[in-house]
């Protein structure tokens, strides 16, 4: 896919100077401080998020680490803490502008990925040579559920009944005519939806929030390469799922400022891909040494267990897109089966 002129040229830009700060020293911090604050909070707590995750088996970890959008929200006491994993009754009320205020930045600018490159070697990468990658988001799909009869359900047991349809987007634009995800949703929520794959109101992408959600609501962001620095074999796209059963929360203290920061994550719960052929995405990540028989054969071990592990976590990735792309639904008391045409676009050019 070609990417517009001015897209890379904004990028490149970007990349120049968003690492240039403002410095002032002030007893008091004003409100252009605590929302700078705020911001490198974030991304602080979203490398300590990925470094929970341990190191990445394969490259493709790194792109997941980095497609999860986050909501920060913060707190007046620090002993105000949300649990690290949140059940539903805890989600905050927080509005899904929040979410899609995330995609902003990569829909301008391109989501940078930093990964390595290498040669392979017996199935195994050697020696990593790094490279940023930039893609741009596209909405694919959205499903959003609801409580039905919510006056008459409360607590856990809104989680055991049958969710109802509310909204549902799949796309059908082809990659080069659409629009970066947080201007299709203006587009949306604006427009005359009549002859859009659209089901429900689409002002409930924007007047809705976290909390009256159904566990079963999910939205899925496609993927598509723009460049790479420095130059190189660069294709691959990819299809992400997020479902807001799967929320996770990372919190740090601001010193300087009686409150915590908190981070709620939208995390990587299905995948696909295509055009993978030539990258090393999906290949095995080894930087293991040996010096005796011993620790050879110890580190043969661990390359095995490595190995098994990355074939469970693609498998589970992509067992899970799957069942959410081809789930079956219930609009306007017909019973029918989704049909999420990016995800049959992809697992059709596979390989």
């Amino acid at each position: 896919m070609t990417p517009p002129r001015a897209l890379i040229q904004q990028s490149v830009e970007h990349a120049k100077t968003k690492n240039k700060k403002e410095r002032r020293d002030r007893t008091v911090p004003t409100k252009r401080e605590i929302d700078s604050l705020e911001s490198n909070a974030a991304r602080k707590l979203q490398l300590e998020y990925q470094s929970t995750l341990g190191d990445p088996i394969a490259e493709f970890e790194r792109l997941l680490h980095s497609a999860a959008p986050f909501i920060t929200s913060s707190c007046t006491n620090k002993n105000q803490q949300l649990d690290s994993s949140l059940h539903q009754a805890q989600l905050p009320r927080i509005s899904l502008q929040d979410v899609w205020k995330w995609y902003e930045t990569p829909g301008s600018y391109g989501l940078e990925v930093k990964a390595g490159d290498s040669p392979n070697i017996n199935g195994f990468l050697a020696e990593s040579t790094p490279f940023c990658a930039y893609f741009v988001p596209y909405l694919s799909a959205v499903q959003f559920f609801v409580y039905p009869h919510l006056s008459d359900v409360c607590g856990k047991d809104k989680v055991d009944t049958n969710p109802e349809l509310v909204f549902e987007f799949f796309e059908s634009e082809l990659p080069h005519d659409r629009k970066p995800l947080h201007l299709k949703i203006r587009d949306l929520i604006s427009i005359n939806t009549s002859n859009l794959q659209v089901f429900g109101d689409p002002s409930k992408l924007e007047s809705m929030n976290l909390h009256d959600l159904h566990p079963s609501s999910w939205f899925s962001v496609a993927w598509y390469p723009i460049y790479r620095i420095p130059e190189g074999e660069f294709h691959a796209a990819f299809l992400t799922y997020h479902s807001f059963n799967q929320l996770i929360v990372r919190s740090i203290p601001i010193d300087s400022l009686s409150k915590t920061f908190q981070m709620i994550v939208f995390p990587v719960m299905g995948l696909q891909s295509y055009r993978i052929k030539g990258e090393r995405w999906f290949d095995l990540r080894t930087h293991v040494e040996s010096s005796s028989e011993e620790s050879t054969s110890k580190t043969s071990e661990i390359l095995i267990e490595r190995s098994r592990a990355l074939e469970e976590r693609c498998r589970t990735l992509e067992k899970n897109a799957l069942l959410l792309s081809t789930r079956s639904v219930t609009a306007d008391q017909v019973k029918r089966f989704n049909y999420h045409r990016d995800y049959q676009f992809f697992i059709s050019r596979k390989r």
